[in-house]
């Protein structure tokens, strides 16, 4: 994983929006999110949700709940696509918001619209040309708003049937108000101002890069917290007859009868106080007891030994022992993962500058951050 990677990361998040963002034709009744919205939240909730139960049956409960905090997110998507929904007729619409509450207007009480959208869309849609996407989005290129009695109704991009019904409600509106069009709010909001009015739709942009950095969030806090000893509770203690083992640096593997393979200590030369001494023990083949974590990677069993004790009740490494050893990967971990989030919230910075000044740079550079077509140059 490197900065390369996670730009990856982001320009496969902006080719899904993108494919989101497109019109789409309704029934001429109705405006709803697209299924792909549906088909990401389920994906999305389960890949966050499988790590959840598995991390919350090992007992690992705060990286479970960071887990679990990610998945009631991406859930959000399912809710969105089941209850955001406008229904529409010559009279008026119902607005159902993301928690299923509607609301009726009419078209009267529309205020003002909020969105690049022309005021002949009404004459527009009506034409033959409705059919040529690429030329729909030439000017609709950024999500809507309309405000009627001082609420808030989104129209997303990728929402189905959206245009129809915003050139119905200009019609409509036309129709009320003696030809006089939806009148357009100019003021830049909050998203907008980031960028400096500059990028089309940037709460899209702001929504992939926050996705994107979640996760590494989430890890570079919640990776020290569960950073702990093992519990003694959480080892599986067993008295044993070490027939052999074998010694280099830093590994040694113990040859006991009833495992899969060998259990091993780990940097013992470091976690045994005295190292002579336990080696004279298992030369011995005497008896002890040893306190294992059982692991699986790639198919293959693992036995971690965190805690030794012989006969006389004398102990050799504990799980602190261990812990400590463990500290000098730990660090490097948290090196990598520190340095991997900075570099990446720095390149998020820097294309929120670019998105600020894109006339202080050249077309393929500014083409690097944001998909052409995204950026007004």
């Amino acid at each position: 994983m490197n900065i390369f990677s996670l730009a990856a990361s982001r320009a496969a998040a902006n080719a899904v929006n993108e494919q989101l963002h497109k019109p789409r034709r309704g029934d001429g009744k109705t405006v709803h999110l697209p299924k792909l919205i549906l088909i990401i939240g389920i994906v999305s909730t389960t890949v966050f949700l499988i790590p959840t139960c598995i991390l919350f049956y090992e007992k690992d409960f705060l990286l479970s709940l960071g887990f679990l905090a990610f998945s009631l997110f991406c859930s959000s998507l399912i809710i969105a696509y089941i209850n955001q929904r406008i229904y529409y007729d010559a009279e008026g619409f119902t607005a159902k918001s993301f928690f299923g509450i509607k609301r009726r207007y009419s078209y009267t009480d529309i205020e003002y619209i909020t969105g690049n959208v022309p005021h002949n869309i009404d004459i527009i849609i009506d034409d033959e040309n409705y059919e040529d996407i690429d030329a729909v989005l030439e000017f609709m290129s950024e999500d809507t708003k309309l405000t009627a009695k001082g609420k808030k109704i989104m129209i997303d991009q990728s929402a189905v049937g959206g245009l129809e019904f915003l050139a119905f409600a200009q019609k409509q509106y036309k129709k009320f108000n003696g030809g006089r069009p939806i009148p357009r709010n100019t003021k830049k909001s909050k998203c907008d101002a980031i960028f400096n009015g500059n990028v089309k739709n940037p709460l899209a942009h702001i929504i992939v890069d926050i996705v994107v950095t979640i996760p590494f969030v989430l890890m570079v806090v919640i990776v020290p917290i569960t950073n702990v000893p093992t519990a003694m509770e959480d080892l599986e203690l067993k008295a044993v007859t070490v027939q052999s083992y074998t010694a280099d640096e830093e590994y040694l593997d113990l040859q006991i009868d009833g495992f899969e393979t060998e259990p091993y200590l780990r940097g013992y030369k470091e976690t045994v106080a005295d190292t002579e001494k336990l080696l004279t023990l298992l030369d011995s083949n005497g008896q002890v007891k040893i306190g294992y974590k059982t692991f699986v990677d790639d198919g293959v069993t693992e036995y971690r030994v965190e805690y030794l004790e012989d006969e006389n009740g004398t102990v050799y490494t504990t799980p602190e022992d261990f812990h400590v050893f463990y500290q000098k990967d730990f660090k490097s971990i948290m090196i990598v993962l520190v340095a991997f989030l900075l570099i990446w919230i720095a390149y998020v910075v820097f294309s929120i500058y670019v998105g600020r000044n894109p006339h202080k740079f050249s077309k393929k550079f500014v083409h690097k951050f944001f998909k052409e077509g995204t950026i007004r140059l």
